[in-house]
């Protein structure tokens, strides 16, 4: 049996918002959003420069500004998860992992709970350096730290994962 302890911060949540943004097609598809909103607000911005106008740079400034909202979700998504739950951060989260399925149990003043939770019912499953991320959906995931183990190894919980996940549905980013 393997068990691990997480009290969440904003810290994990914005960590798993950037890895659940910026990785794979979802990832891909992101970045040349990006580059082609910062290179439609620098292209819009040439001939405002050329004219002298400075009327012509307001597309401009939308795209930039719409550019940096987009690389600053994380950390907002982070603050108004914080904001919404409280309670979430303020219990800690215990977790065990056995052969078919593992324990989420939730202890706090004001919310508490135990789940079982079978591996099949799992969408997908990433361990990164500091945390492994368990989604239930596209975007919900249980976020175990790597540091909270209490009995057994991140490496004997990858490889768990990886036996009753076979495929790509378990993956390591490092």
């Amino acid at each position: 049996m393997i068990e691990a302890r997480t009290k969440y911060t904003k810290e994990s949540f914005r960590e798993f918002q950037r890895f659940n943004l910026f990785t794979g097609a979802r990832g891909a598809i992101m970045i040349v959003c990006l580059i082609i909103i910062f290179g439609a607000g620098l292209i819009s911005m040439a001939p405002s420069f050329a004219s002298g106008d400075p009327t012509g740079s307001f597309p401009a400034i939308i795209f930039i500004t719409l550019g940096i909202l987009y690389l600053l979700r994380p950390r907002i998504a982070a603050r108004s998860a914080f904001k919404r739950s409280p309670a979430l951060f303020e219990s800690g989260v215990a977790y065990s992992f056995s052969g078919e399925f593992f324990t989420e149990t939730v202890s706090g003043a004001s919310v508490s709970g135990v789940s079982n939770i079978k591996y099949a019912a799992l969408y997908k499953a990433f361990e990164t350096k500091k945390y492994f991320y368990l989604y239930l959906q596209p975007n919900s995931a249980f976020i175990i730290d790597k540091t909270g183990f209490t009995q057994g190894t991140p490496e004997e919980l990858a490889a768990i994962l990886g036996r009753a996940m076979p495929g790509k549905k378990f993956r390591k980013y490092k």
